[in-house]
């Protein structure tokens, strides 16, 4: 049989590990006949993967991006120059500690990437015939974000309706007071709709989206907008013309956060507000960006007992099912053009503005 291998993490019975914090634990290894080694190594490893395919047929186009955020090793029979080592039958302890970097991003998986840290521990048997027996577990590491947006944001969208004067529009104004919020905490949108034209609103819809970005080695990039469960707040239209303000609550939820410091996959939230028109008109969207930080976090006891970990013994863990539901809606032609503003002048409109008040 060779060597059994156990690894138990001293983590005090929580699944999440702080970027700039410790993992600790030990490998607890029996060996059941005499064996020569000539390397025996407990590693940590954080990796990140995306993949897609664009095209169809044989133009189809393969995008692969990977990241590697860091690799720690600790010789656990501390041979030097490769020497040979013969390990007798019996149970074995070797503690061990890594530091994990600071800037690490957050752990993600879903169908197109992840974002992955893993504890292996990997013995190499010396003889004319090499083998390898290998461990490994996943820990679970998490980041704070960090603001990048001024506060408080506003943006605009001026939706214009062919085959009118140039007076008959709406403009949608959006405004955040906050645009780093605590996952878990409400979200205060107002908006302004400046009503113009005699084509009546049919309704308001407000929500919290949740935007992937992939990147592949080439710098190809795919994004996924994902409207986040729970999240949807639908209001009355609008028939005359006007100008109305409301001020909307967009809820998020703990288990939410955003990544950063990765180069292969960002996550991002938005607060969106979408204007429903009668048919033939298209939907009028306005997304204003919000970086969400995991607080309180909701950590787990690990299956097999406090201060244990799963265990896998091969050189790839399963893959779990998809993160989320995939809510995507489609942006379908029509007649109607759309000017929209967030941060940057755009077809000679005016500037999204950032005021203190």
């Amino acid at each position: 049989m060779g060597v059994k291998c156990q690894l138990l993490l001293n983590n005090e019975g929580f699944s999440l590990y702080k970027a700039g914090g410790i993992v600790a634990g030990t490998v607890n290894y029996l060996v059941d006949k005499p064996i020569e080694f000539w390397c025996a190594t407990v590693s940590l490893i954080g990796t990140g993967y995306c993949r897609w395919e664009e095209g169809s047929g044989k133009t189809t186009t393969i995008y692969i991006g990977k990241e590697n955020y860091v690799e720690q090793h600790i010789d656990i029979l501390q041979l030097k120059n490769h020497e040979i080592v013969k390990i007798q039958p019996g149970s074995y302890q070797f503690p061990f500690q890594f530091l994990l970097p600071e800037d690490l991003p957050s752990s993600h998986v879903d169908e197109t990437g992840n974002i992955t840290y893993k504890i292996k521990v990997i013995f190499k048997k010396a003889g004319f015939i090499k083998s390898s027996e290998k461990f490994s577990t996943t820990i679970q590491v998490y980041n704070d974000a960090k603001p990048c947006l001024p506060e408080p944001l506003t943006a605009g969208l001026k939706k214009e309706f062919l085959f009118s004067s140039k007076n008959k529009f709406v403009f949608i104004k959006g405004e955040i007071d906050r645009t780093f919020v605590n996952a878990g905490e409400n979200l205060m949108l107002t908006v302004t709709v400046n009503k113009k034209t005699n084509i009546p609103i049919t309704g308001i819809r407000t929500e919290l989206v949740n935007l992937m970005t992939y990147t592949s080695n080439c710098k190809q990039t795919t994004k996924e907008h994902i409207t986040v469960n729970g999240t949807v707040r639908e209001y009355p239209g609008i028939t005359d013309k006007s100008e109305t303000t409301f001020r909307y609550i967009i809820p998020s939820f703990p288990n939410l956060f955003s990544i950063q410091k990765s180069n292969v996959i960002a996550k991002e939230y938005k607060a969106r507000v979408t204007v429903a028109f009668p048919f033939p008109h298209i939907n009028a969207s306005l997304d204003l960006p919000l970086v969400l930080n995991m607080v309180n976090l909701e950590v787990k006891k690990n299956e097999i007992g406090e201060g244990k970990s799963t265990l896998t013994q091969s050189s790839s863990a399963d893959q779990p099912p998809s993160y989320w539901q995939v809510m995507n809606e489609e942006n379908n032609k029509s007649d109607d053009e759309v000017e929209e503003y967030v941060g940057e002048k755009k077809q000679n409109y005016f500037e999204a503005h950032s005021s203190k008040s």
